[in-house]
């Protein structure tokens, strides 16, 4: 199996939530998702909309907010793990119920892997890997699972 598993740093996560959100990104220059649950490509990274006045932000770096913010703007601390490599939704299969063969390119999706609720993207070529959030406090588990799912997935191959 094709799949590396790693820790993925360099991305600042903010979420912005509240009347006024998607105008207040809008004009700091971030594209909006039209779609709840849907994700577009911004500035090395994405702006995902998980709700109707509700969006995460994932950039190179913080975004300028004007000072007619919504009323709530923090920043997360998900960790995230990177999946790469062509086999990465076939090593998901054993812990994922969600059959992610078909999420295409630019996808975006909350799920549950190991027993986590996590957030999944992939760019805009969907073979080439994939980025999953979750709470932090779950990082270690997740990414350790995910590491011996694909190691034993090889294993059973040789």
């Amino acid at each position: 199996m094709n799949v590396s598993v790693s820790s993925r740093g360099g991305l600042d996560l903010r979420q912005l939530v509240g009347a006024g959100a998607a105008a207040c990104l809008q004009g700091a220059g971030y594209p909006i998702p039209e779609v709840v649950l849907s994700a577009v490509p911004c500035s090395g990274g994405f702006v995902a909309r998980t709700g109707h006045d509700e969006f995460l932000v994932a950039a190179d770096e913080a975004p300028q907010l004007s000072a007619a913010s919504p009323p709530w703007c923090f920043q997360r601390s998900d960790h995230l793990i990177e999946l790469t490599g062509p086999d990465w939704a076939q090593a998901l299969t054993a812990v994922c119920p969600h059959d992610l063969r078909a999420l295409g390119g630019d996808a975006w999706l909350m799920a549950t892997v190991a027993g986590v609720d996590v957030w999944l993207r992939t760019g805009p070529d969907s073979s080439g890997g994939l980025l999953i959030g979750c709470d932090p406090s779950y990082g270690h588990y997740l990414e350790t699972t995910l590491r011996e799912v694909v190691s034993e997935t090889e294993s059973l191959k040789q």
